[in-house]
């Protein structure tokens, strides 16, 4: 008879095919020893621990490590690509990066290769488009493995943005989405494109520019970063602040530390004490707290400035959400956080409770918010 785990896959997978999408049930890599499996979010275990080392499923499949050597294994643990790479990536759109013999390639989920393993280095896809490198220099590749963009620079970095970073001669610049240069390489250093604008370095200062290399922000600044909710962290005579798209000082530059604005508040620090900055420049310092981590889902992680340092959560009123009572905490992740109490890794929601039980040696989020079961157990 089956039991209610196979049943839960089953009606996910027979959904899926109605669907036309494999939808993939949420599972966490867990780590008990040396070895890794998969758990459940009701504490049960999916895939009992029994590989050298795992990636997320991605596509029905994931990559493991057994004797040294990677391969694929499906939700029920069955080894469907034999373990024959040196390094294996995840699926992104029916390819995988994968390395033997030191040479990068692709293959499909059959195992075979799809782009035959030729490259020193390799990125994985991203909108059909995968940056390759071909002995010292980068170039971009399409999924059929023709090349788009010829080997030619010491770096790429692909961007959601539309335009791609890139370097040649010790020089930024950019390509369109032809792979063609819209921006010659010219800047000291320039960071991908956010909100239409990037930062960029000349002359040892930093500005932003648009998407034809002008500076619509004069260079001006120590240093710069990207723009997020509407906000760019500037650096003026070694303080930071804040401004907008247009480079008025929103906030100005008072902070020894700061992060970028996340739902709505940014973490700093100012003469050695943390606090929140919200987004009409009011900050509210915690002399309490040794370390405030970015809001995810309404909450952040702050960790007690005392001898035990003892971490729990903040919500967005300032009150604790989950009193400090952890030895470590990581970022809420579709209502769900991995904590670490004395040497071991547990799963919480939003409440506090456990839903997975403190016996890992190392575990990660959740990933696949499909038929996700947060059952407390304590």
């Amino acid at each position: 008879m089956l039991n209610k785990i196979t049943l839960m896959i089953l009606l996910i997978v027979i959904t899926s095919f109605s669907l036309g999408t494999l939808l993939q049930p949420s599972v966490a890599p867990v780590r008990i020893g040396d070895k890794w499996g998969f758990v459940l979010p009701d504490s049960k275990f999916l895939i009992t621990p029994n590989f050298e080392k795992v990636e997320y499923f991605s596509e029905g499949l994931c990559s493991v490590k057994i004797s040294d050597n990677y391969g694929y294994i499906d939700f029920q643990g069955n080894i469907v690509i034999t373990p024959q790479f040196e390094e294996a990536n995840n699926f992104i759109n029916g390819l995988a990066r994968v390395k033997q013999n030191s040479l990068w390639g692709y293959i499909n989920p059959s195992g075979n290769f799809a782009i035959t393993a030729q490259f020193t280095n390799a990125k994985d896809f991203k909108q059909g488009k995968a940056v390759v490198r071909l002995d010292y220099y980068w170039g971009i590749i399409n999924t059929s493995g023709n090349i788009l963009v010829t080997p030619a620079y010491s770096e790429i970095y692909c961007n959601d943005d539309g335009l791609t970073l890139v370097i040649k001669d010790w020089k930024y610049g950019f390509l369109d989405s032809s792979g063609n240069i819209c921006v010659p390489p010219q800047f000291e250093q320039a960071q991908n494109f956010y909100c239409g604008l990037a930062a960029a370095k000349i002359y040892n200062t930093w500005g932003y520019i648009t998407a034809d290399g002008k500076f619509v922000i004069s260079p001006q600044f120590d240093e710069a970063r990207e723009f997020n909710e509407g906000f760019a962290a500037v650096k003026v005579n070694d303080k930071w602040g804040f401004i907008d798209k247009k480079g008025n000082a929103l906030i100005i530059a008072q902070f020894d530390e700061v992060d970028n604005f996340h739902e709505g508040y940014a973490i700093v620090q100012k003469n050695g004490v943390h606090g929140l900055l919200d987004d009409k420049g009011i900050f509210r310092p915690f002399s309490k707290f040794n370390w405030i981590y970015s809001f995810s889902e309404g909450l952040a992680g702050v960790v007690l400035n005392d001898e035990k340092a003892q971490a729990g959560y903040m919500n967005k009123n300032r009150t604790y959400a989950i009193v400090p009572q952890f030895d470590e905490v990581t970022e809420f992740v579709n209502g769900i956080a991995v904590v670490k109490k004395g040497s071991k890794w547990a799963h919480i929601n939003t409440q506090g409770k456990y839903i997975t039980k403190p016996i890992f040696d190392e575990a990660w989020s959740f990933r696949n918010p499909y038929a996700t079961i947060t059952t407390e157990i304590y």
